[in-house]
């Protein structure tokens, strides 16, 4: 059995935590900072377009080649299903090929 070591583990919190500070931080900027909001359900509409609509398809991260988010998935499922054909498993498992 492989155990990590408590530096490794809080490191590792620490780098989600960044991470999660970072988004929250570009969200108050972009977005929420200079809004008002009559209702909660107003709040969270907007709060889920704004992730769903830009910043997902549209806005670029330096961790993932600058890439935004949905093109660095669709780059990854298209290299993971070449992967699969050239070892013979993309038909076996069901999947068709287009």
């Amino acid at each position: 059995m492989c155990r990590t070591s408590r530096s490794a583990q809080l490191d590792k919190y620490r780098s989600i935590n960044a991470l999660a500070e970072s988004f929250f931080n570009l969200l108050k900027r972009e977005r929420i900072g200079r809004r008002t909001y009559r209702t909660r359900d107003e709040a969270r509409q907007d709060v889920f377009d704004y992730i769903e609509m830009f910043y997902n398809p549209t806005r670029t991260h330096v961790r993932n080649g600058m890439l935004s988010r949905v093109t660095f998935e669709r780059q990854h499922k298209r290299a993971k299903r070449g992967c699969l054909e050239k070892a013979g498993l993309f038909n076996l498992m069901g999947w068709k090929i287009t």
